[in-house]
């Protein structure tokens, strides 16, 4: 009896380790996406506002890439996208375009992507490991608006 409680035990604490991997691993391999972009197409400047960014090369990886958005003292630095056939194509799908519950950072597609309307909603995920728009929350306290006012 005590054998297979024991057993009972470890098969349960098995399904619930696969379980939380299962749940962990889109979240790793998105933070590790995400910083390899950035790694290959974002020059690393000393000055956050002078970076520069391959757009030519990022539109070749895919073309729905339309801007960057970078807030400083956040996590947010991120290719913006659009997609011309449907509004909610990146809330599940990566800036490769390939599938990802975690989605992506996009406009929608009546939006001006050249960004030259008053007013632009960016869309995306506000995720508890501060990727996506996660970070931002730390923009609720006056004395972080005040030094960081600006999104780039």
């Amino acid at each position: 009896m005590k054998k297979l409680s024991i057993s009972i035990i470890l098969i349960t604490a098995l399904f619930f380790l696969n379980l939380a991997i299962k749940e962990e691993l889109p979240y790793i391999e998105a933070k590790e996406k995400n910083k390899d972009i950035r790694k290959d197409y974002v020059s690393d400047q000393k000055q956050e506002r002078d970076r520069e960014i391959n757009f030519t090369a990022l539109q070749a990886i895919n073309p729905d890439i339309i801007g960057w958005i970078f807030v400083p003292g956040t996590a947010i630095d991120y290719p913006i996208l659009q997609n011309s056939l449907y509004d909610s194509y990146y809330l599940t799908h990566d800036f490769t375009g390939g599938w990802s519950e975690l989605g992506a950072i996009f406009i929608q597609k009546s939006e001006n992507a050249a960004f030259e309307g008053q007013h632009t909603i960016i869309y995306g995920h506000n995720l508890v490991d501060d990727q996506m728009f996660g970070s931002l929350s730390i923009y609720a306290n006056q004395n972080i608006r005040d030094a960081q006012p600006y999104i780039a």
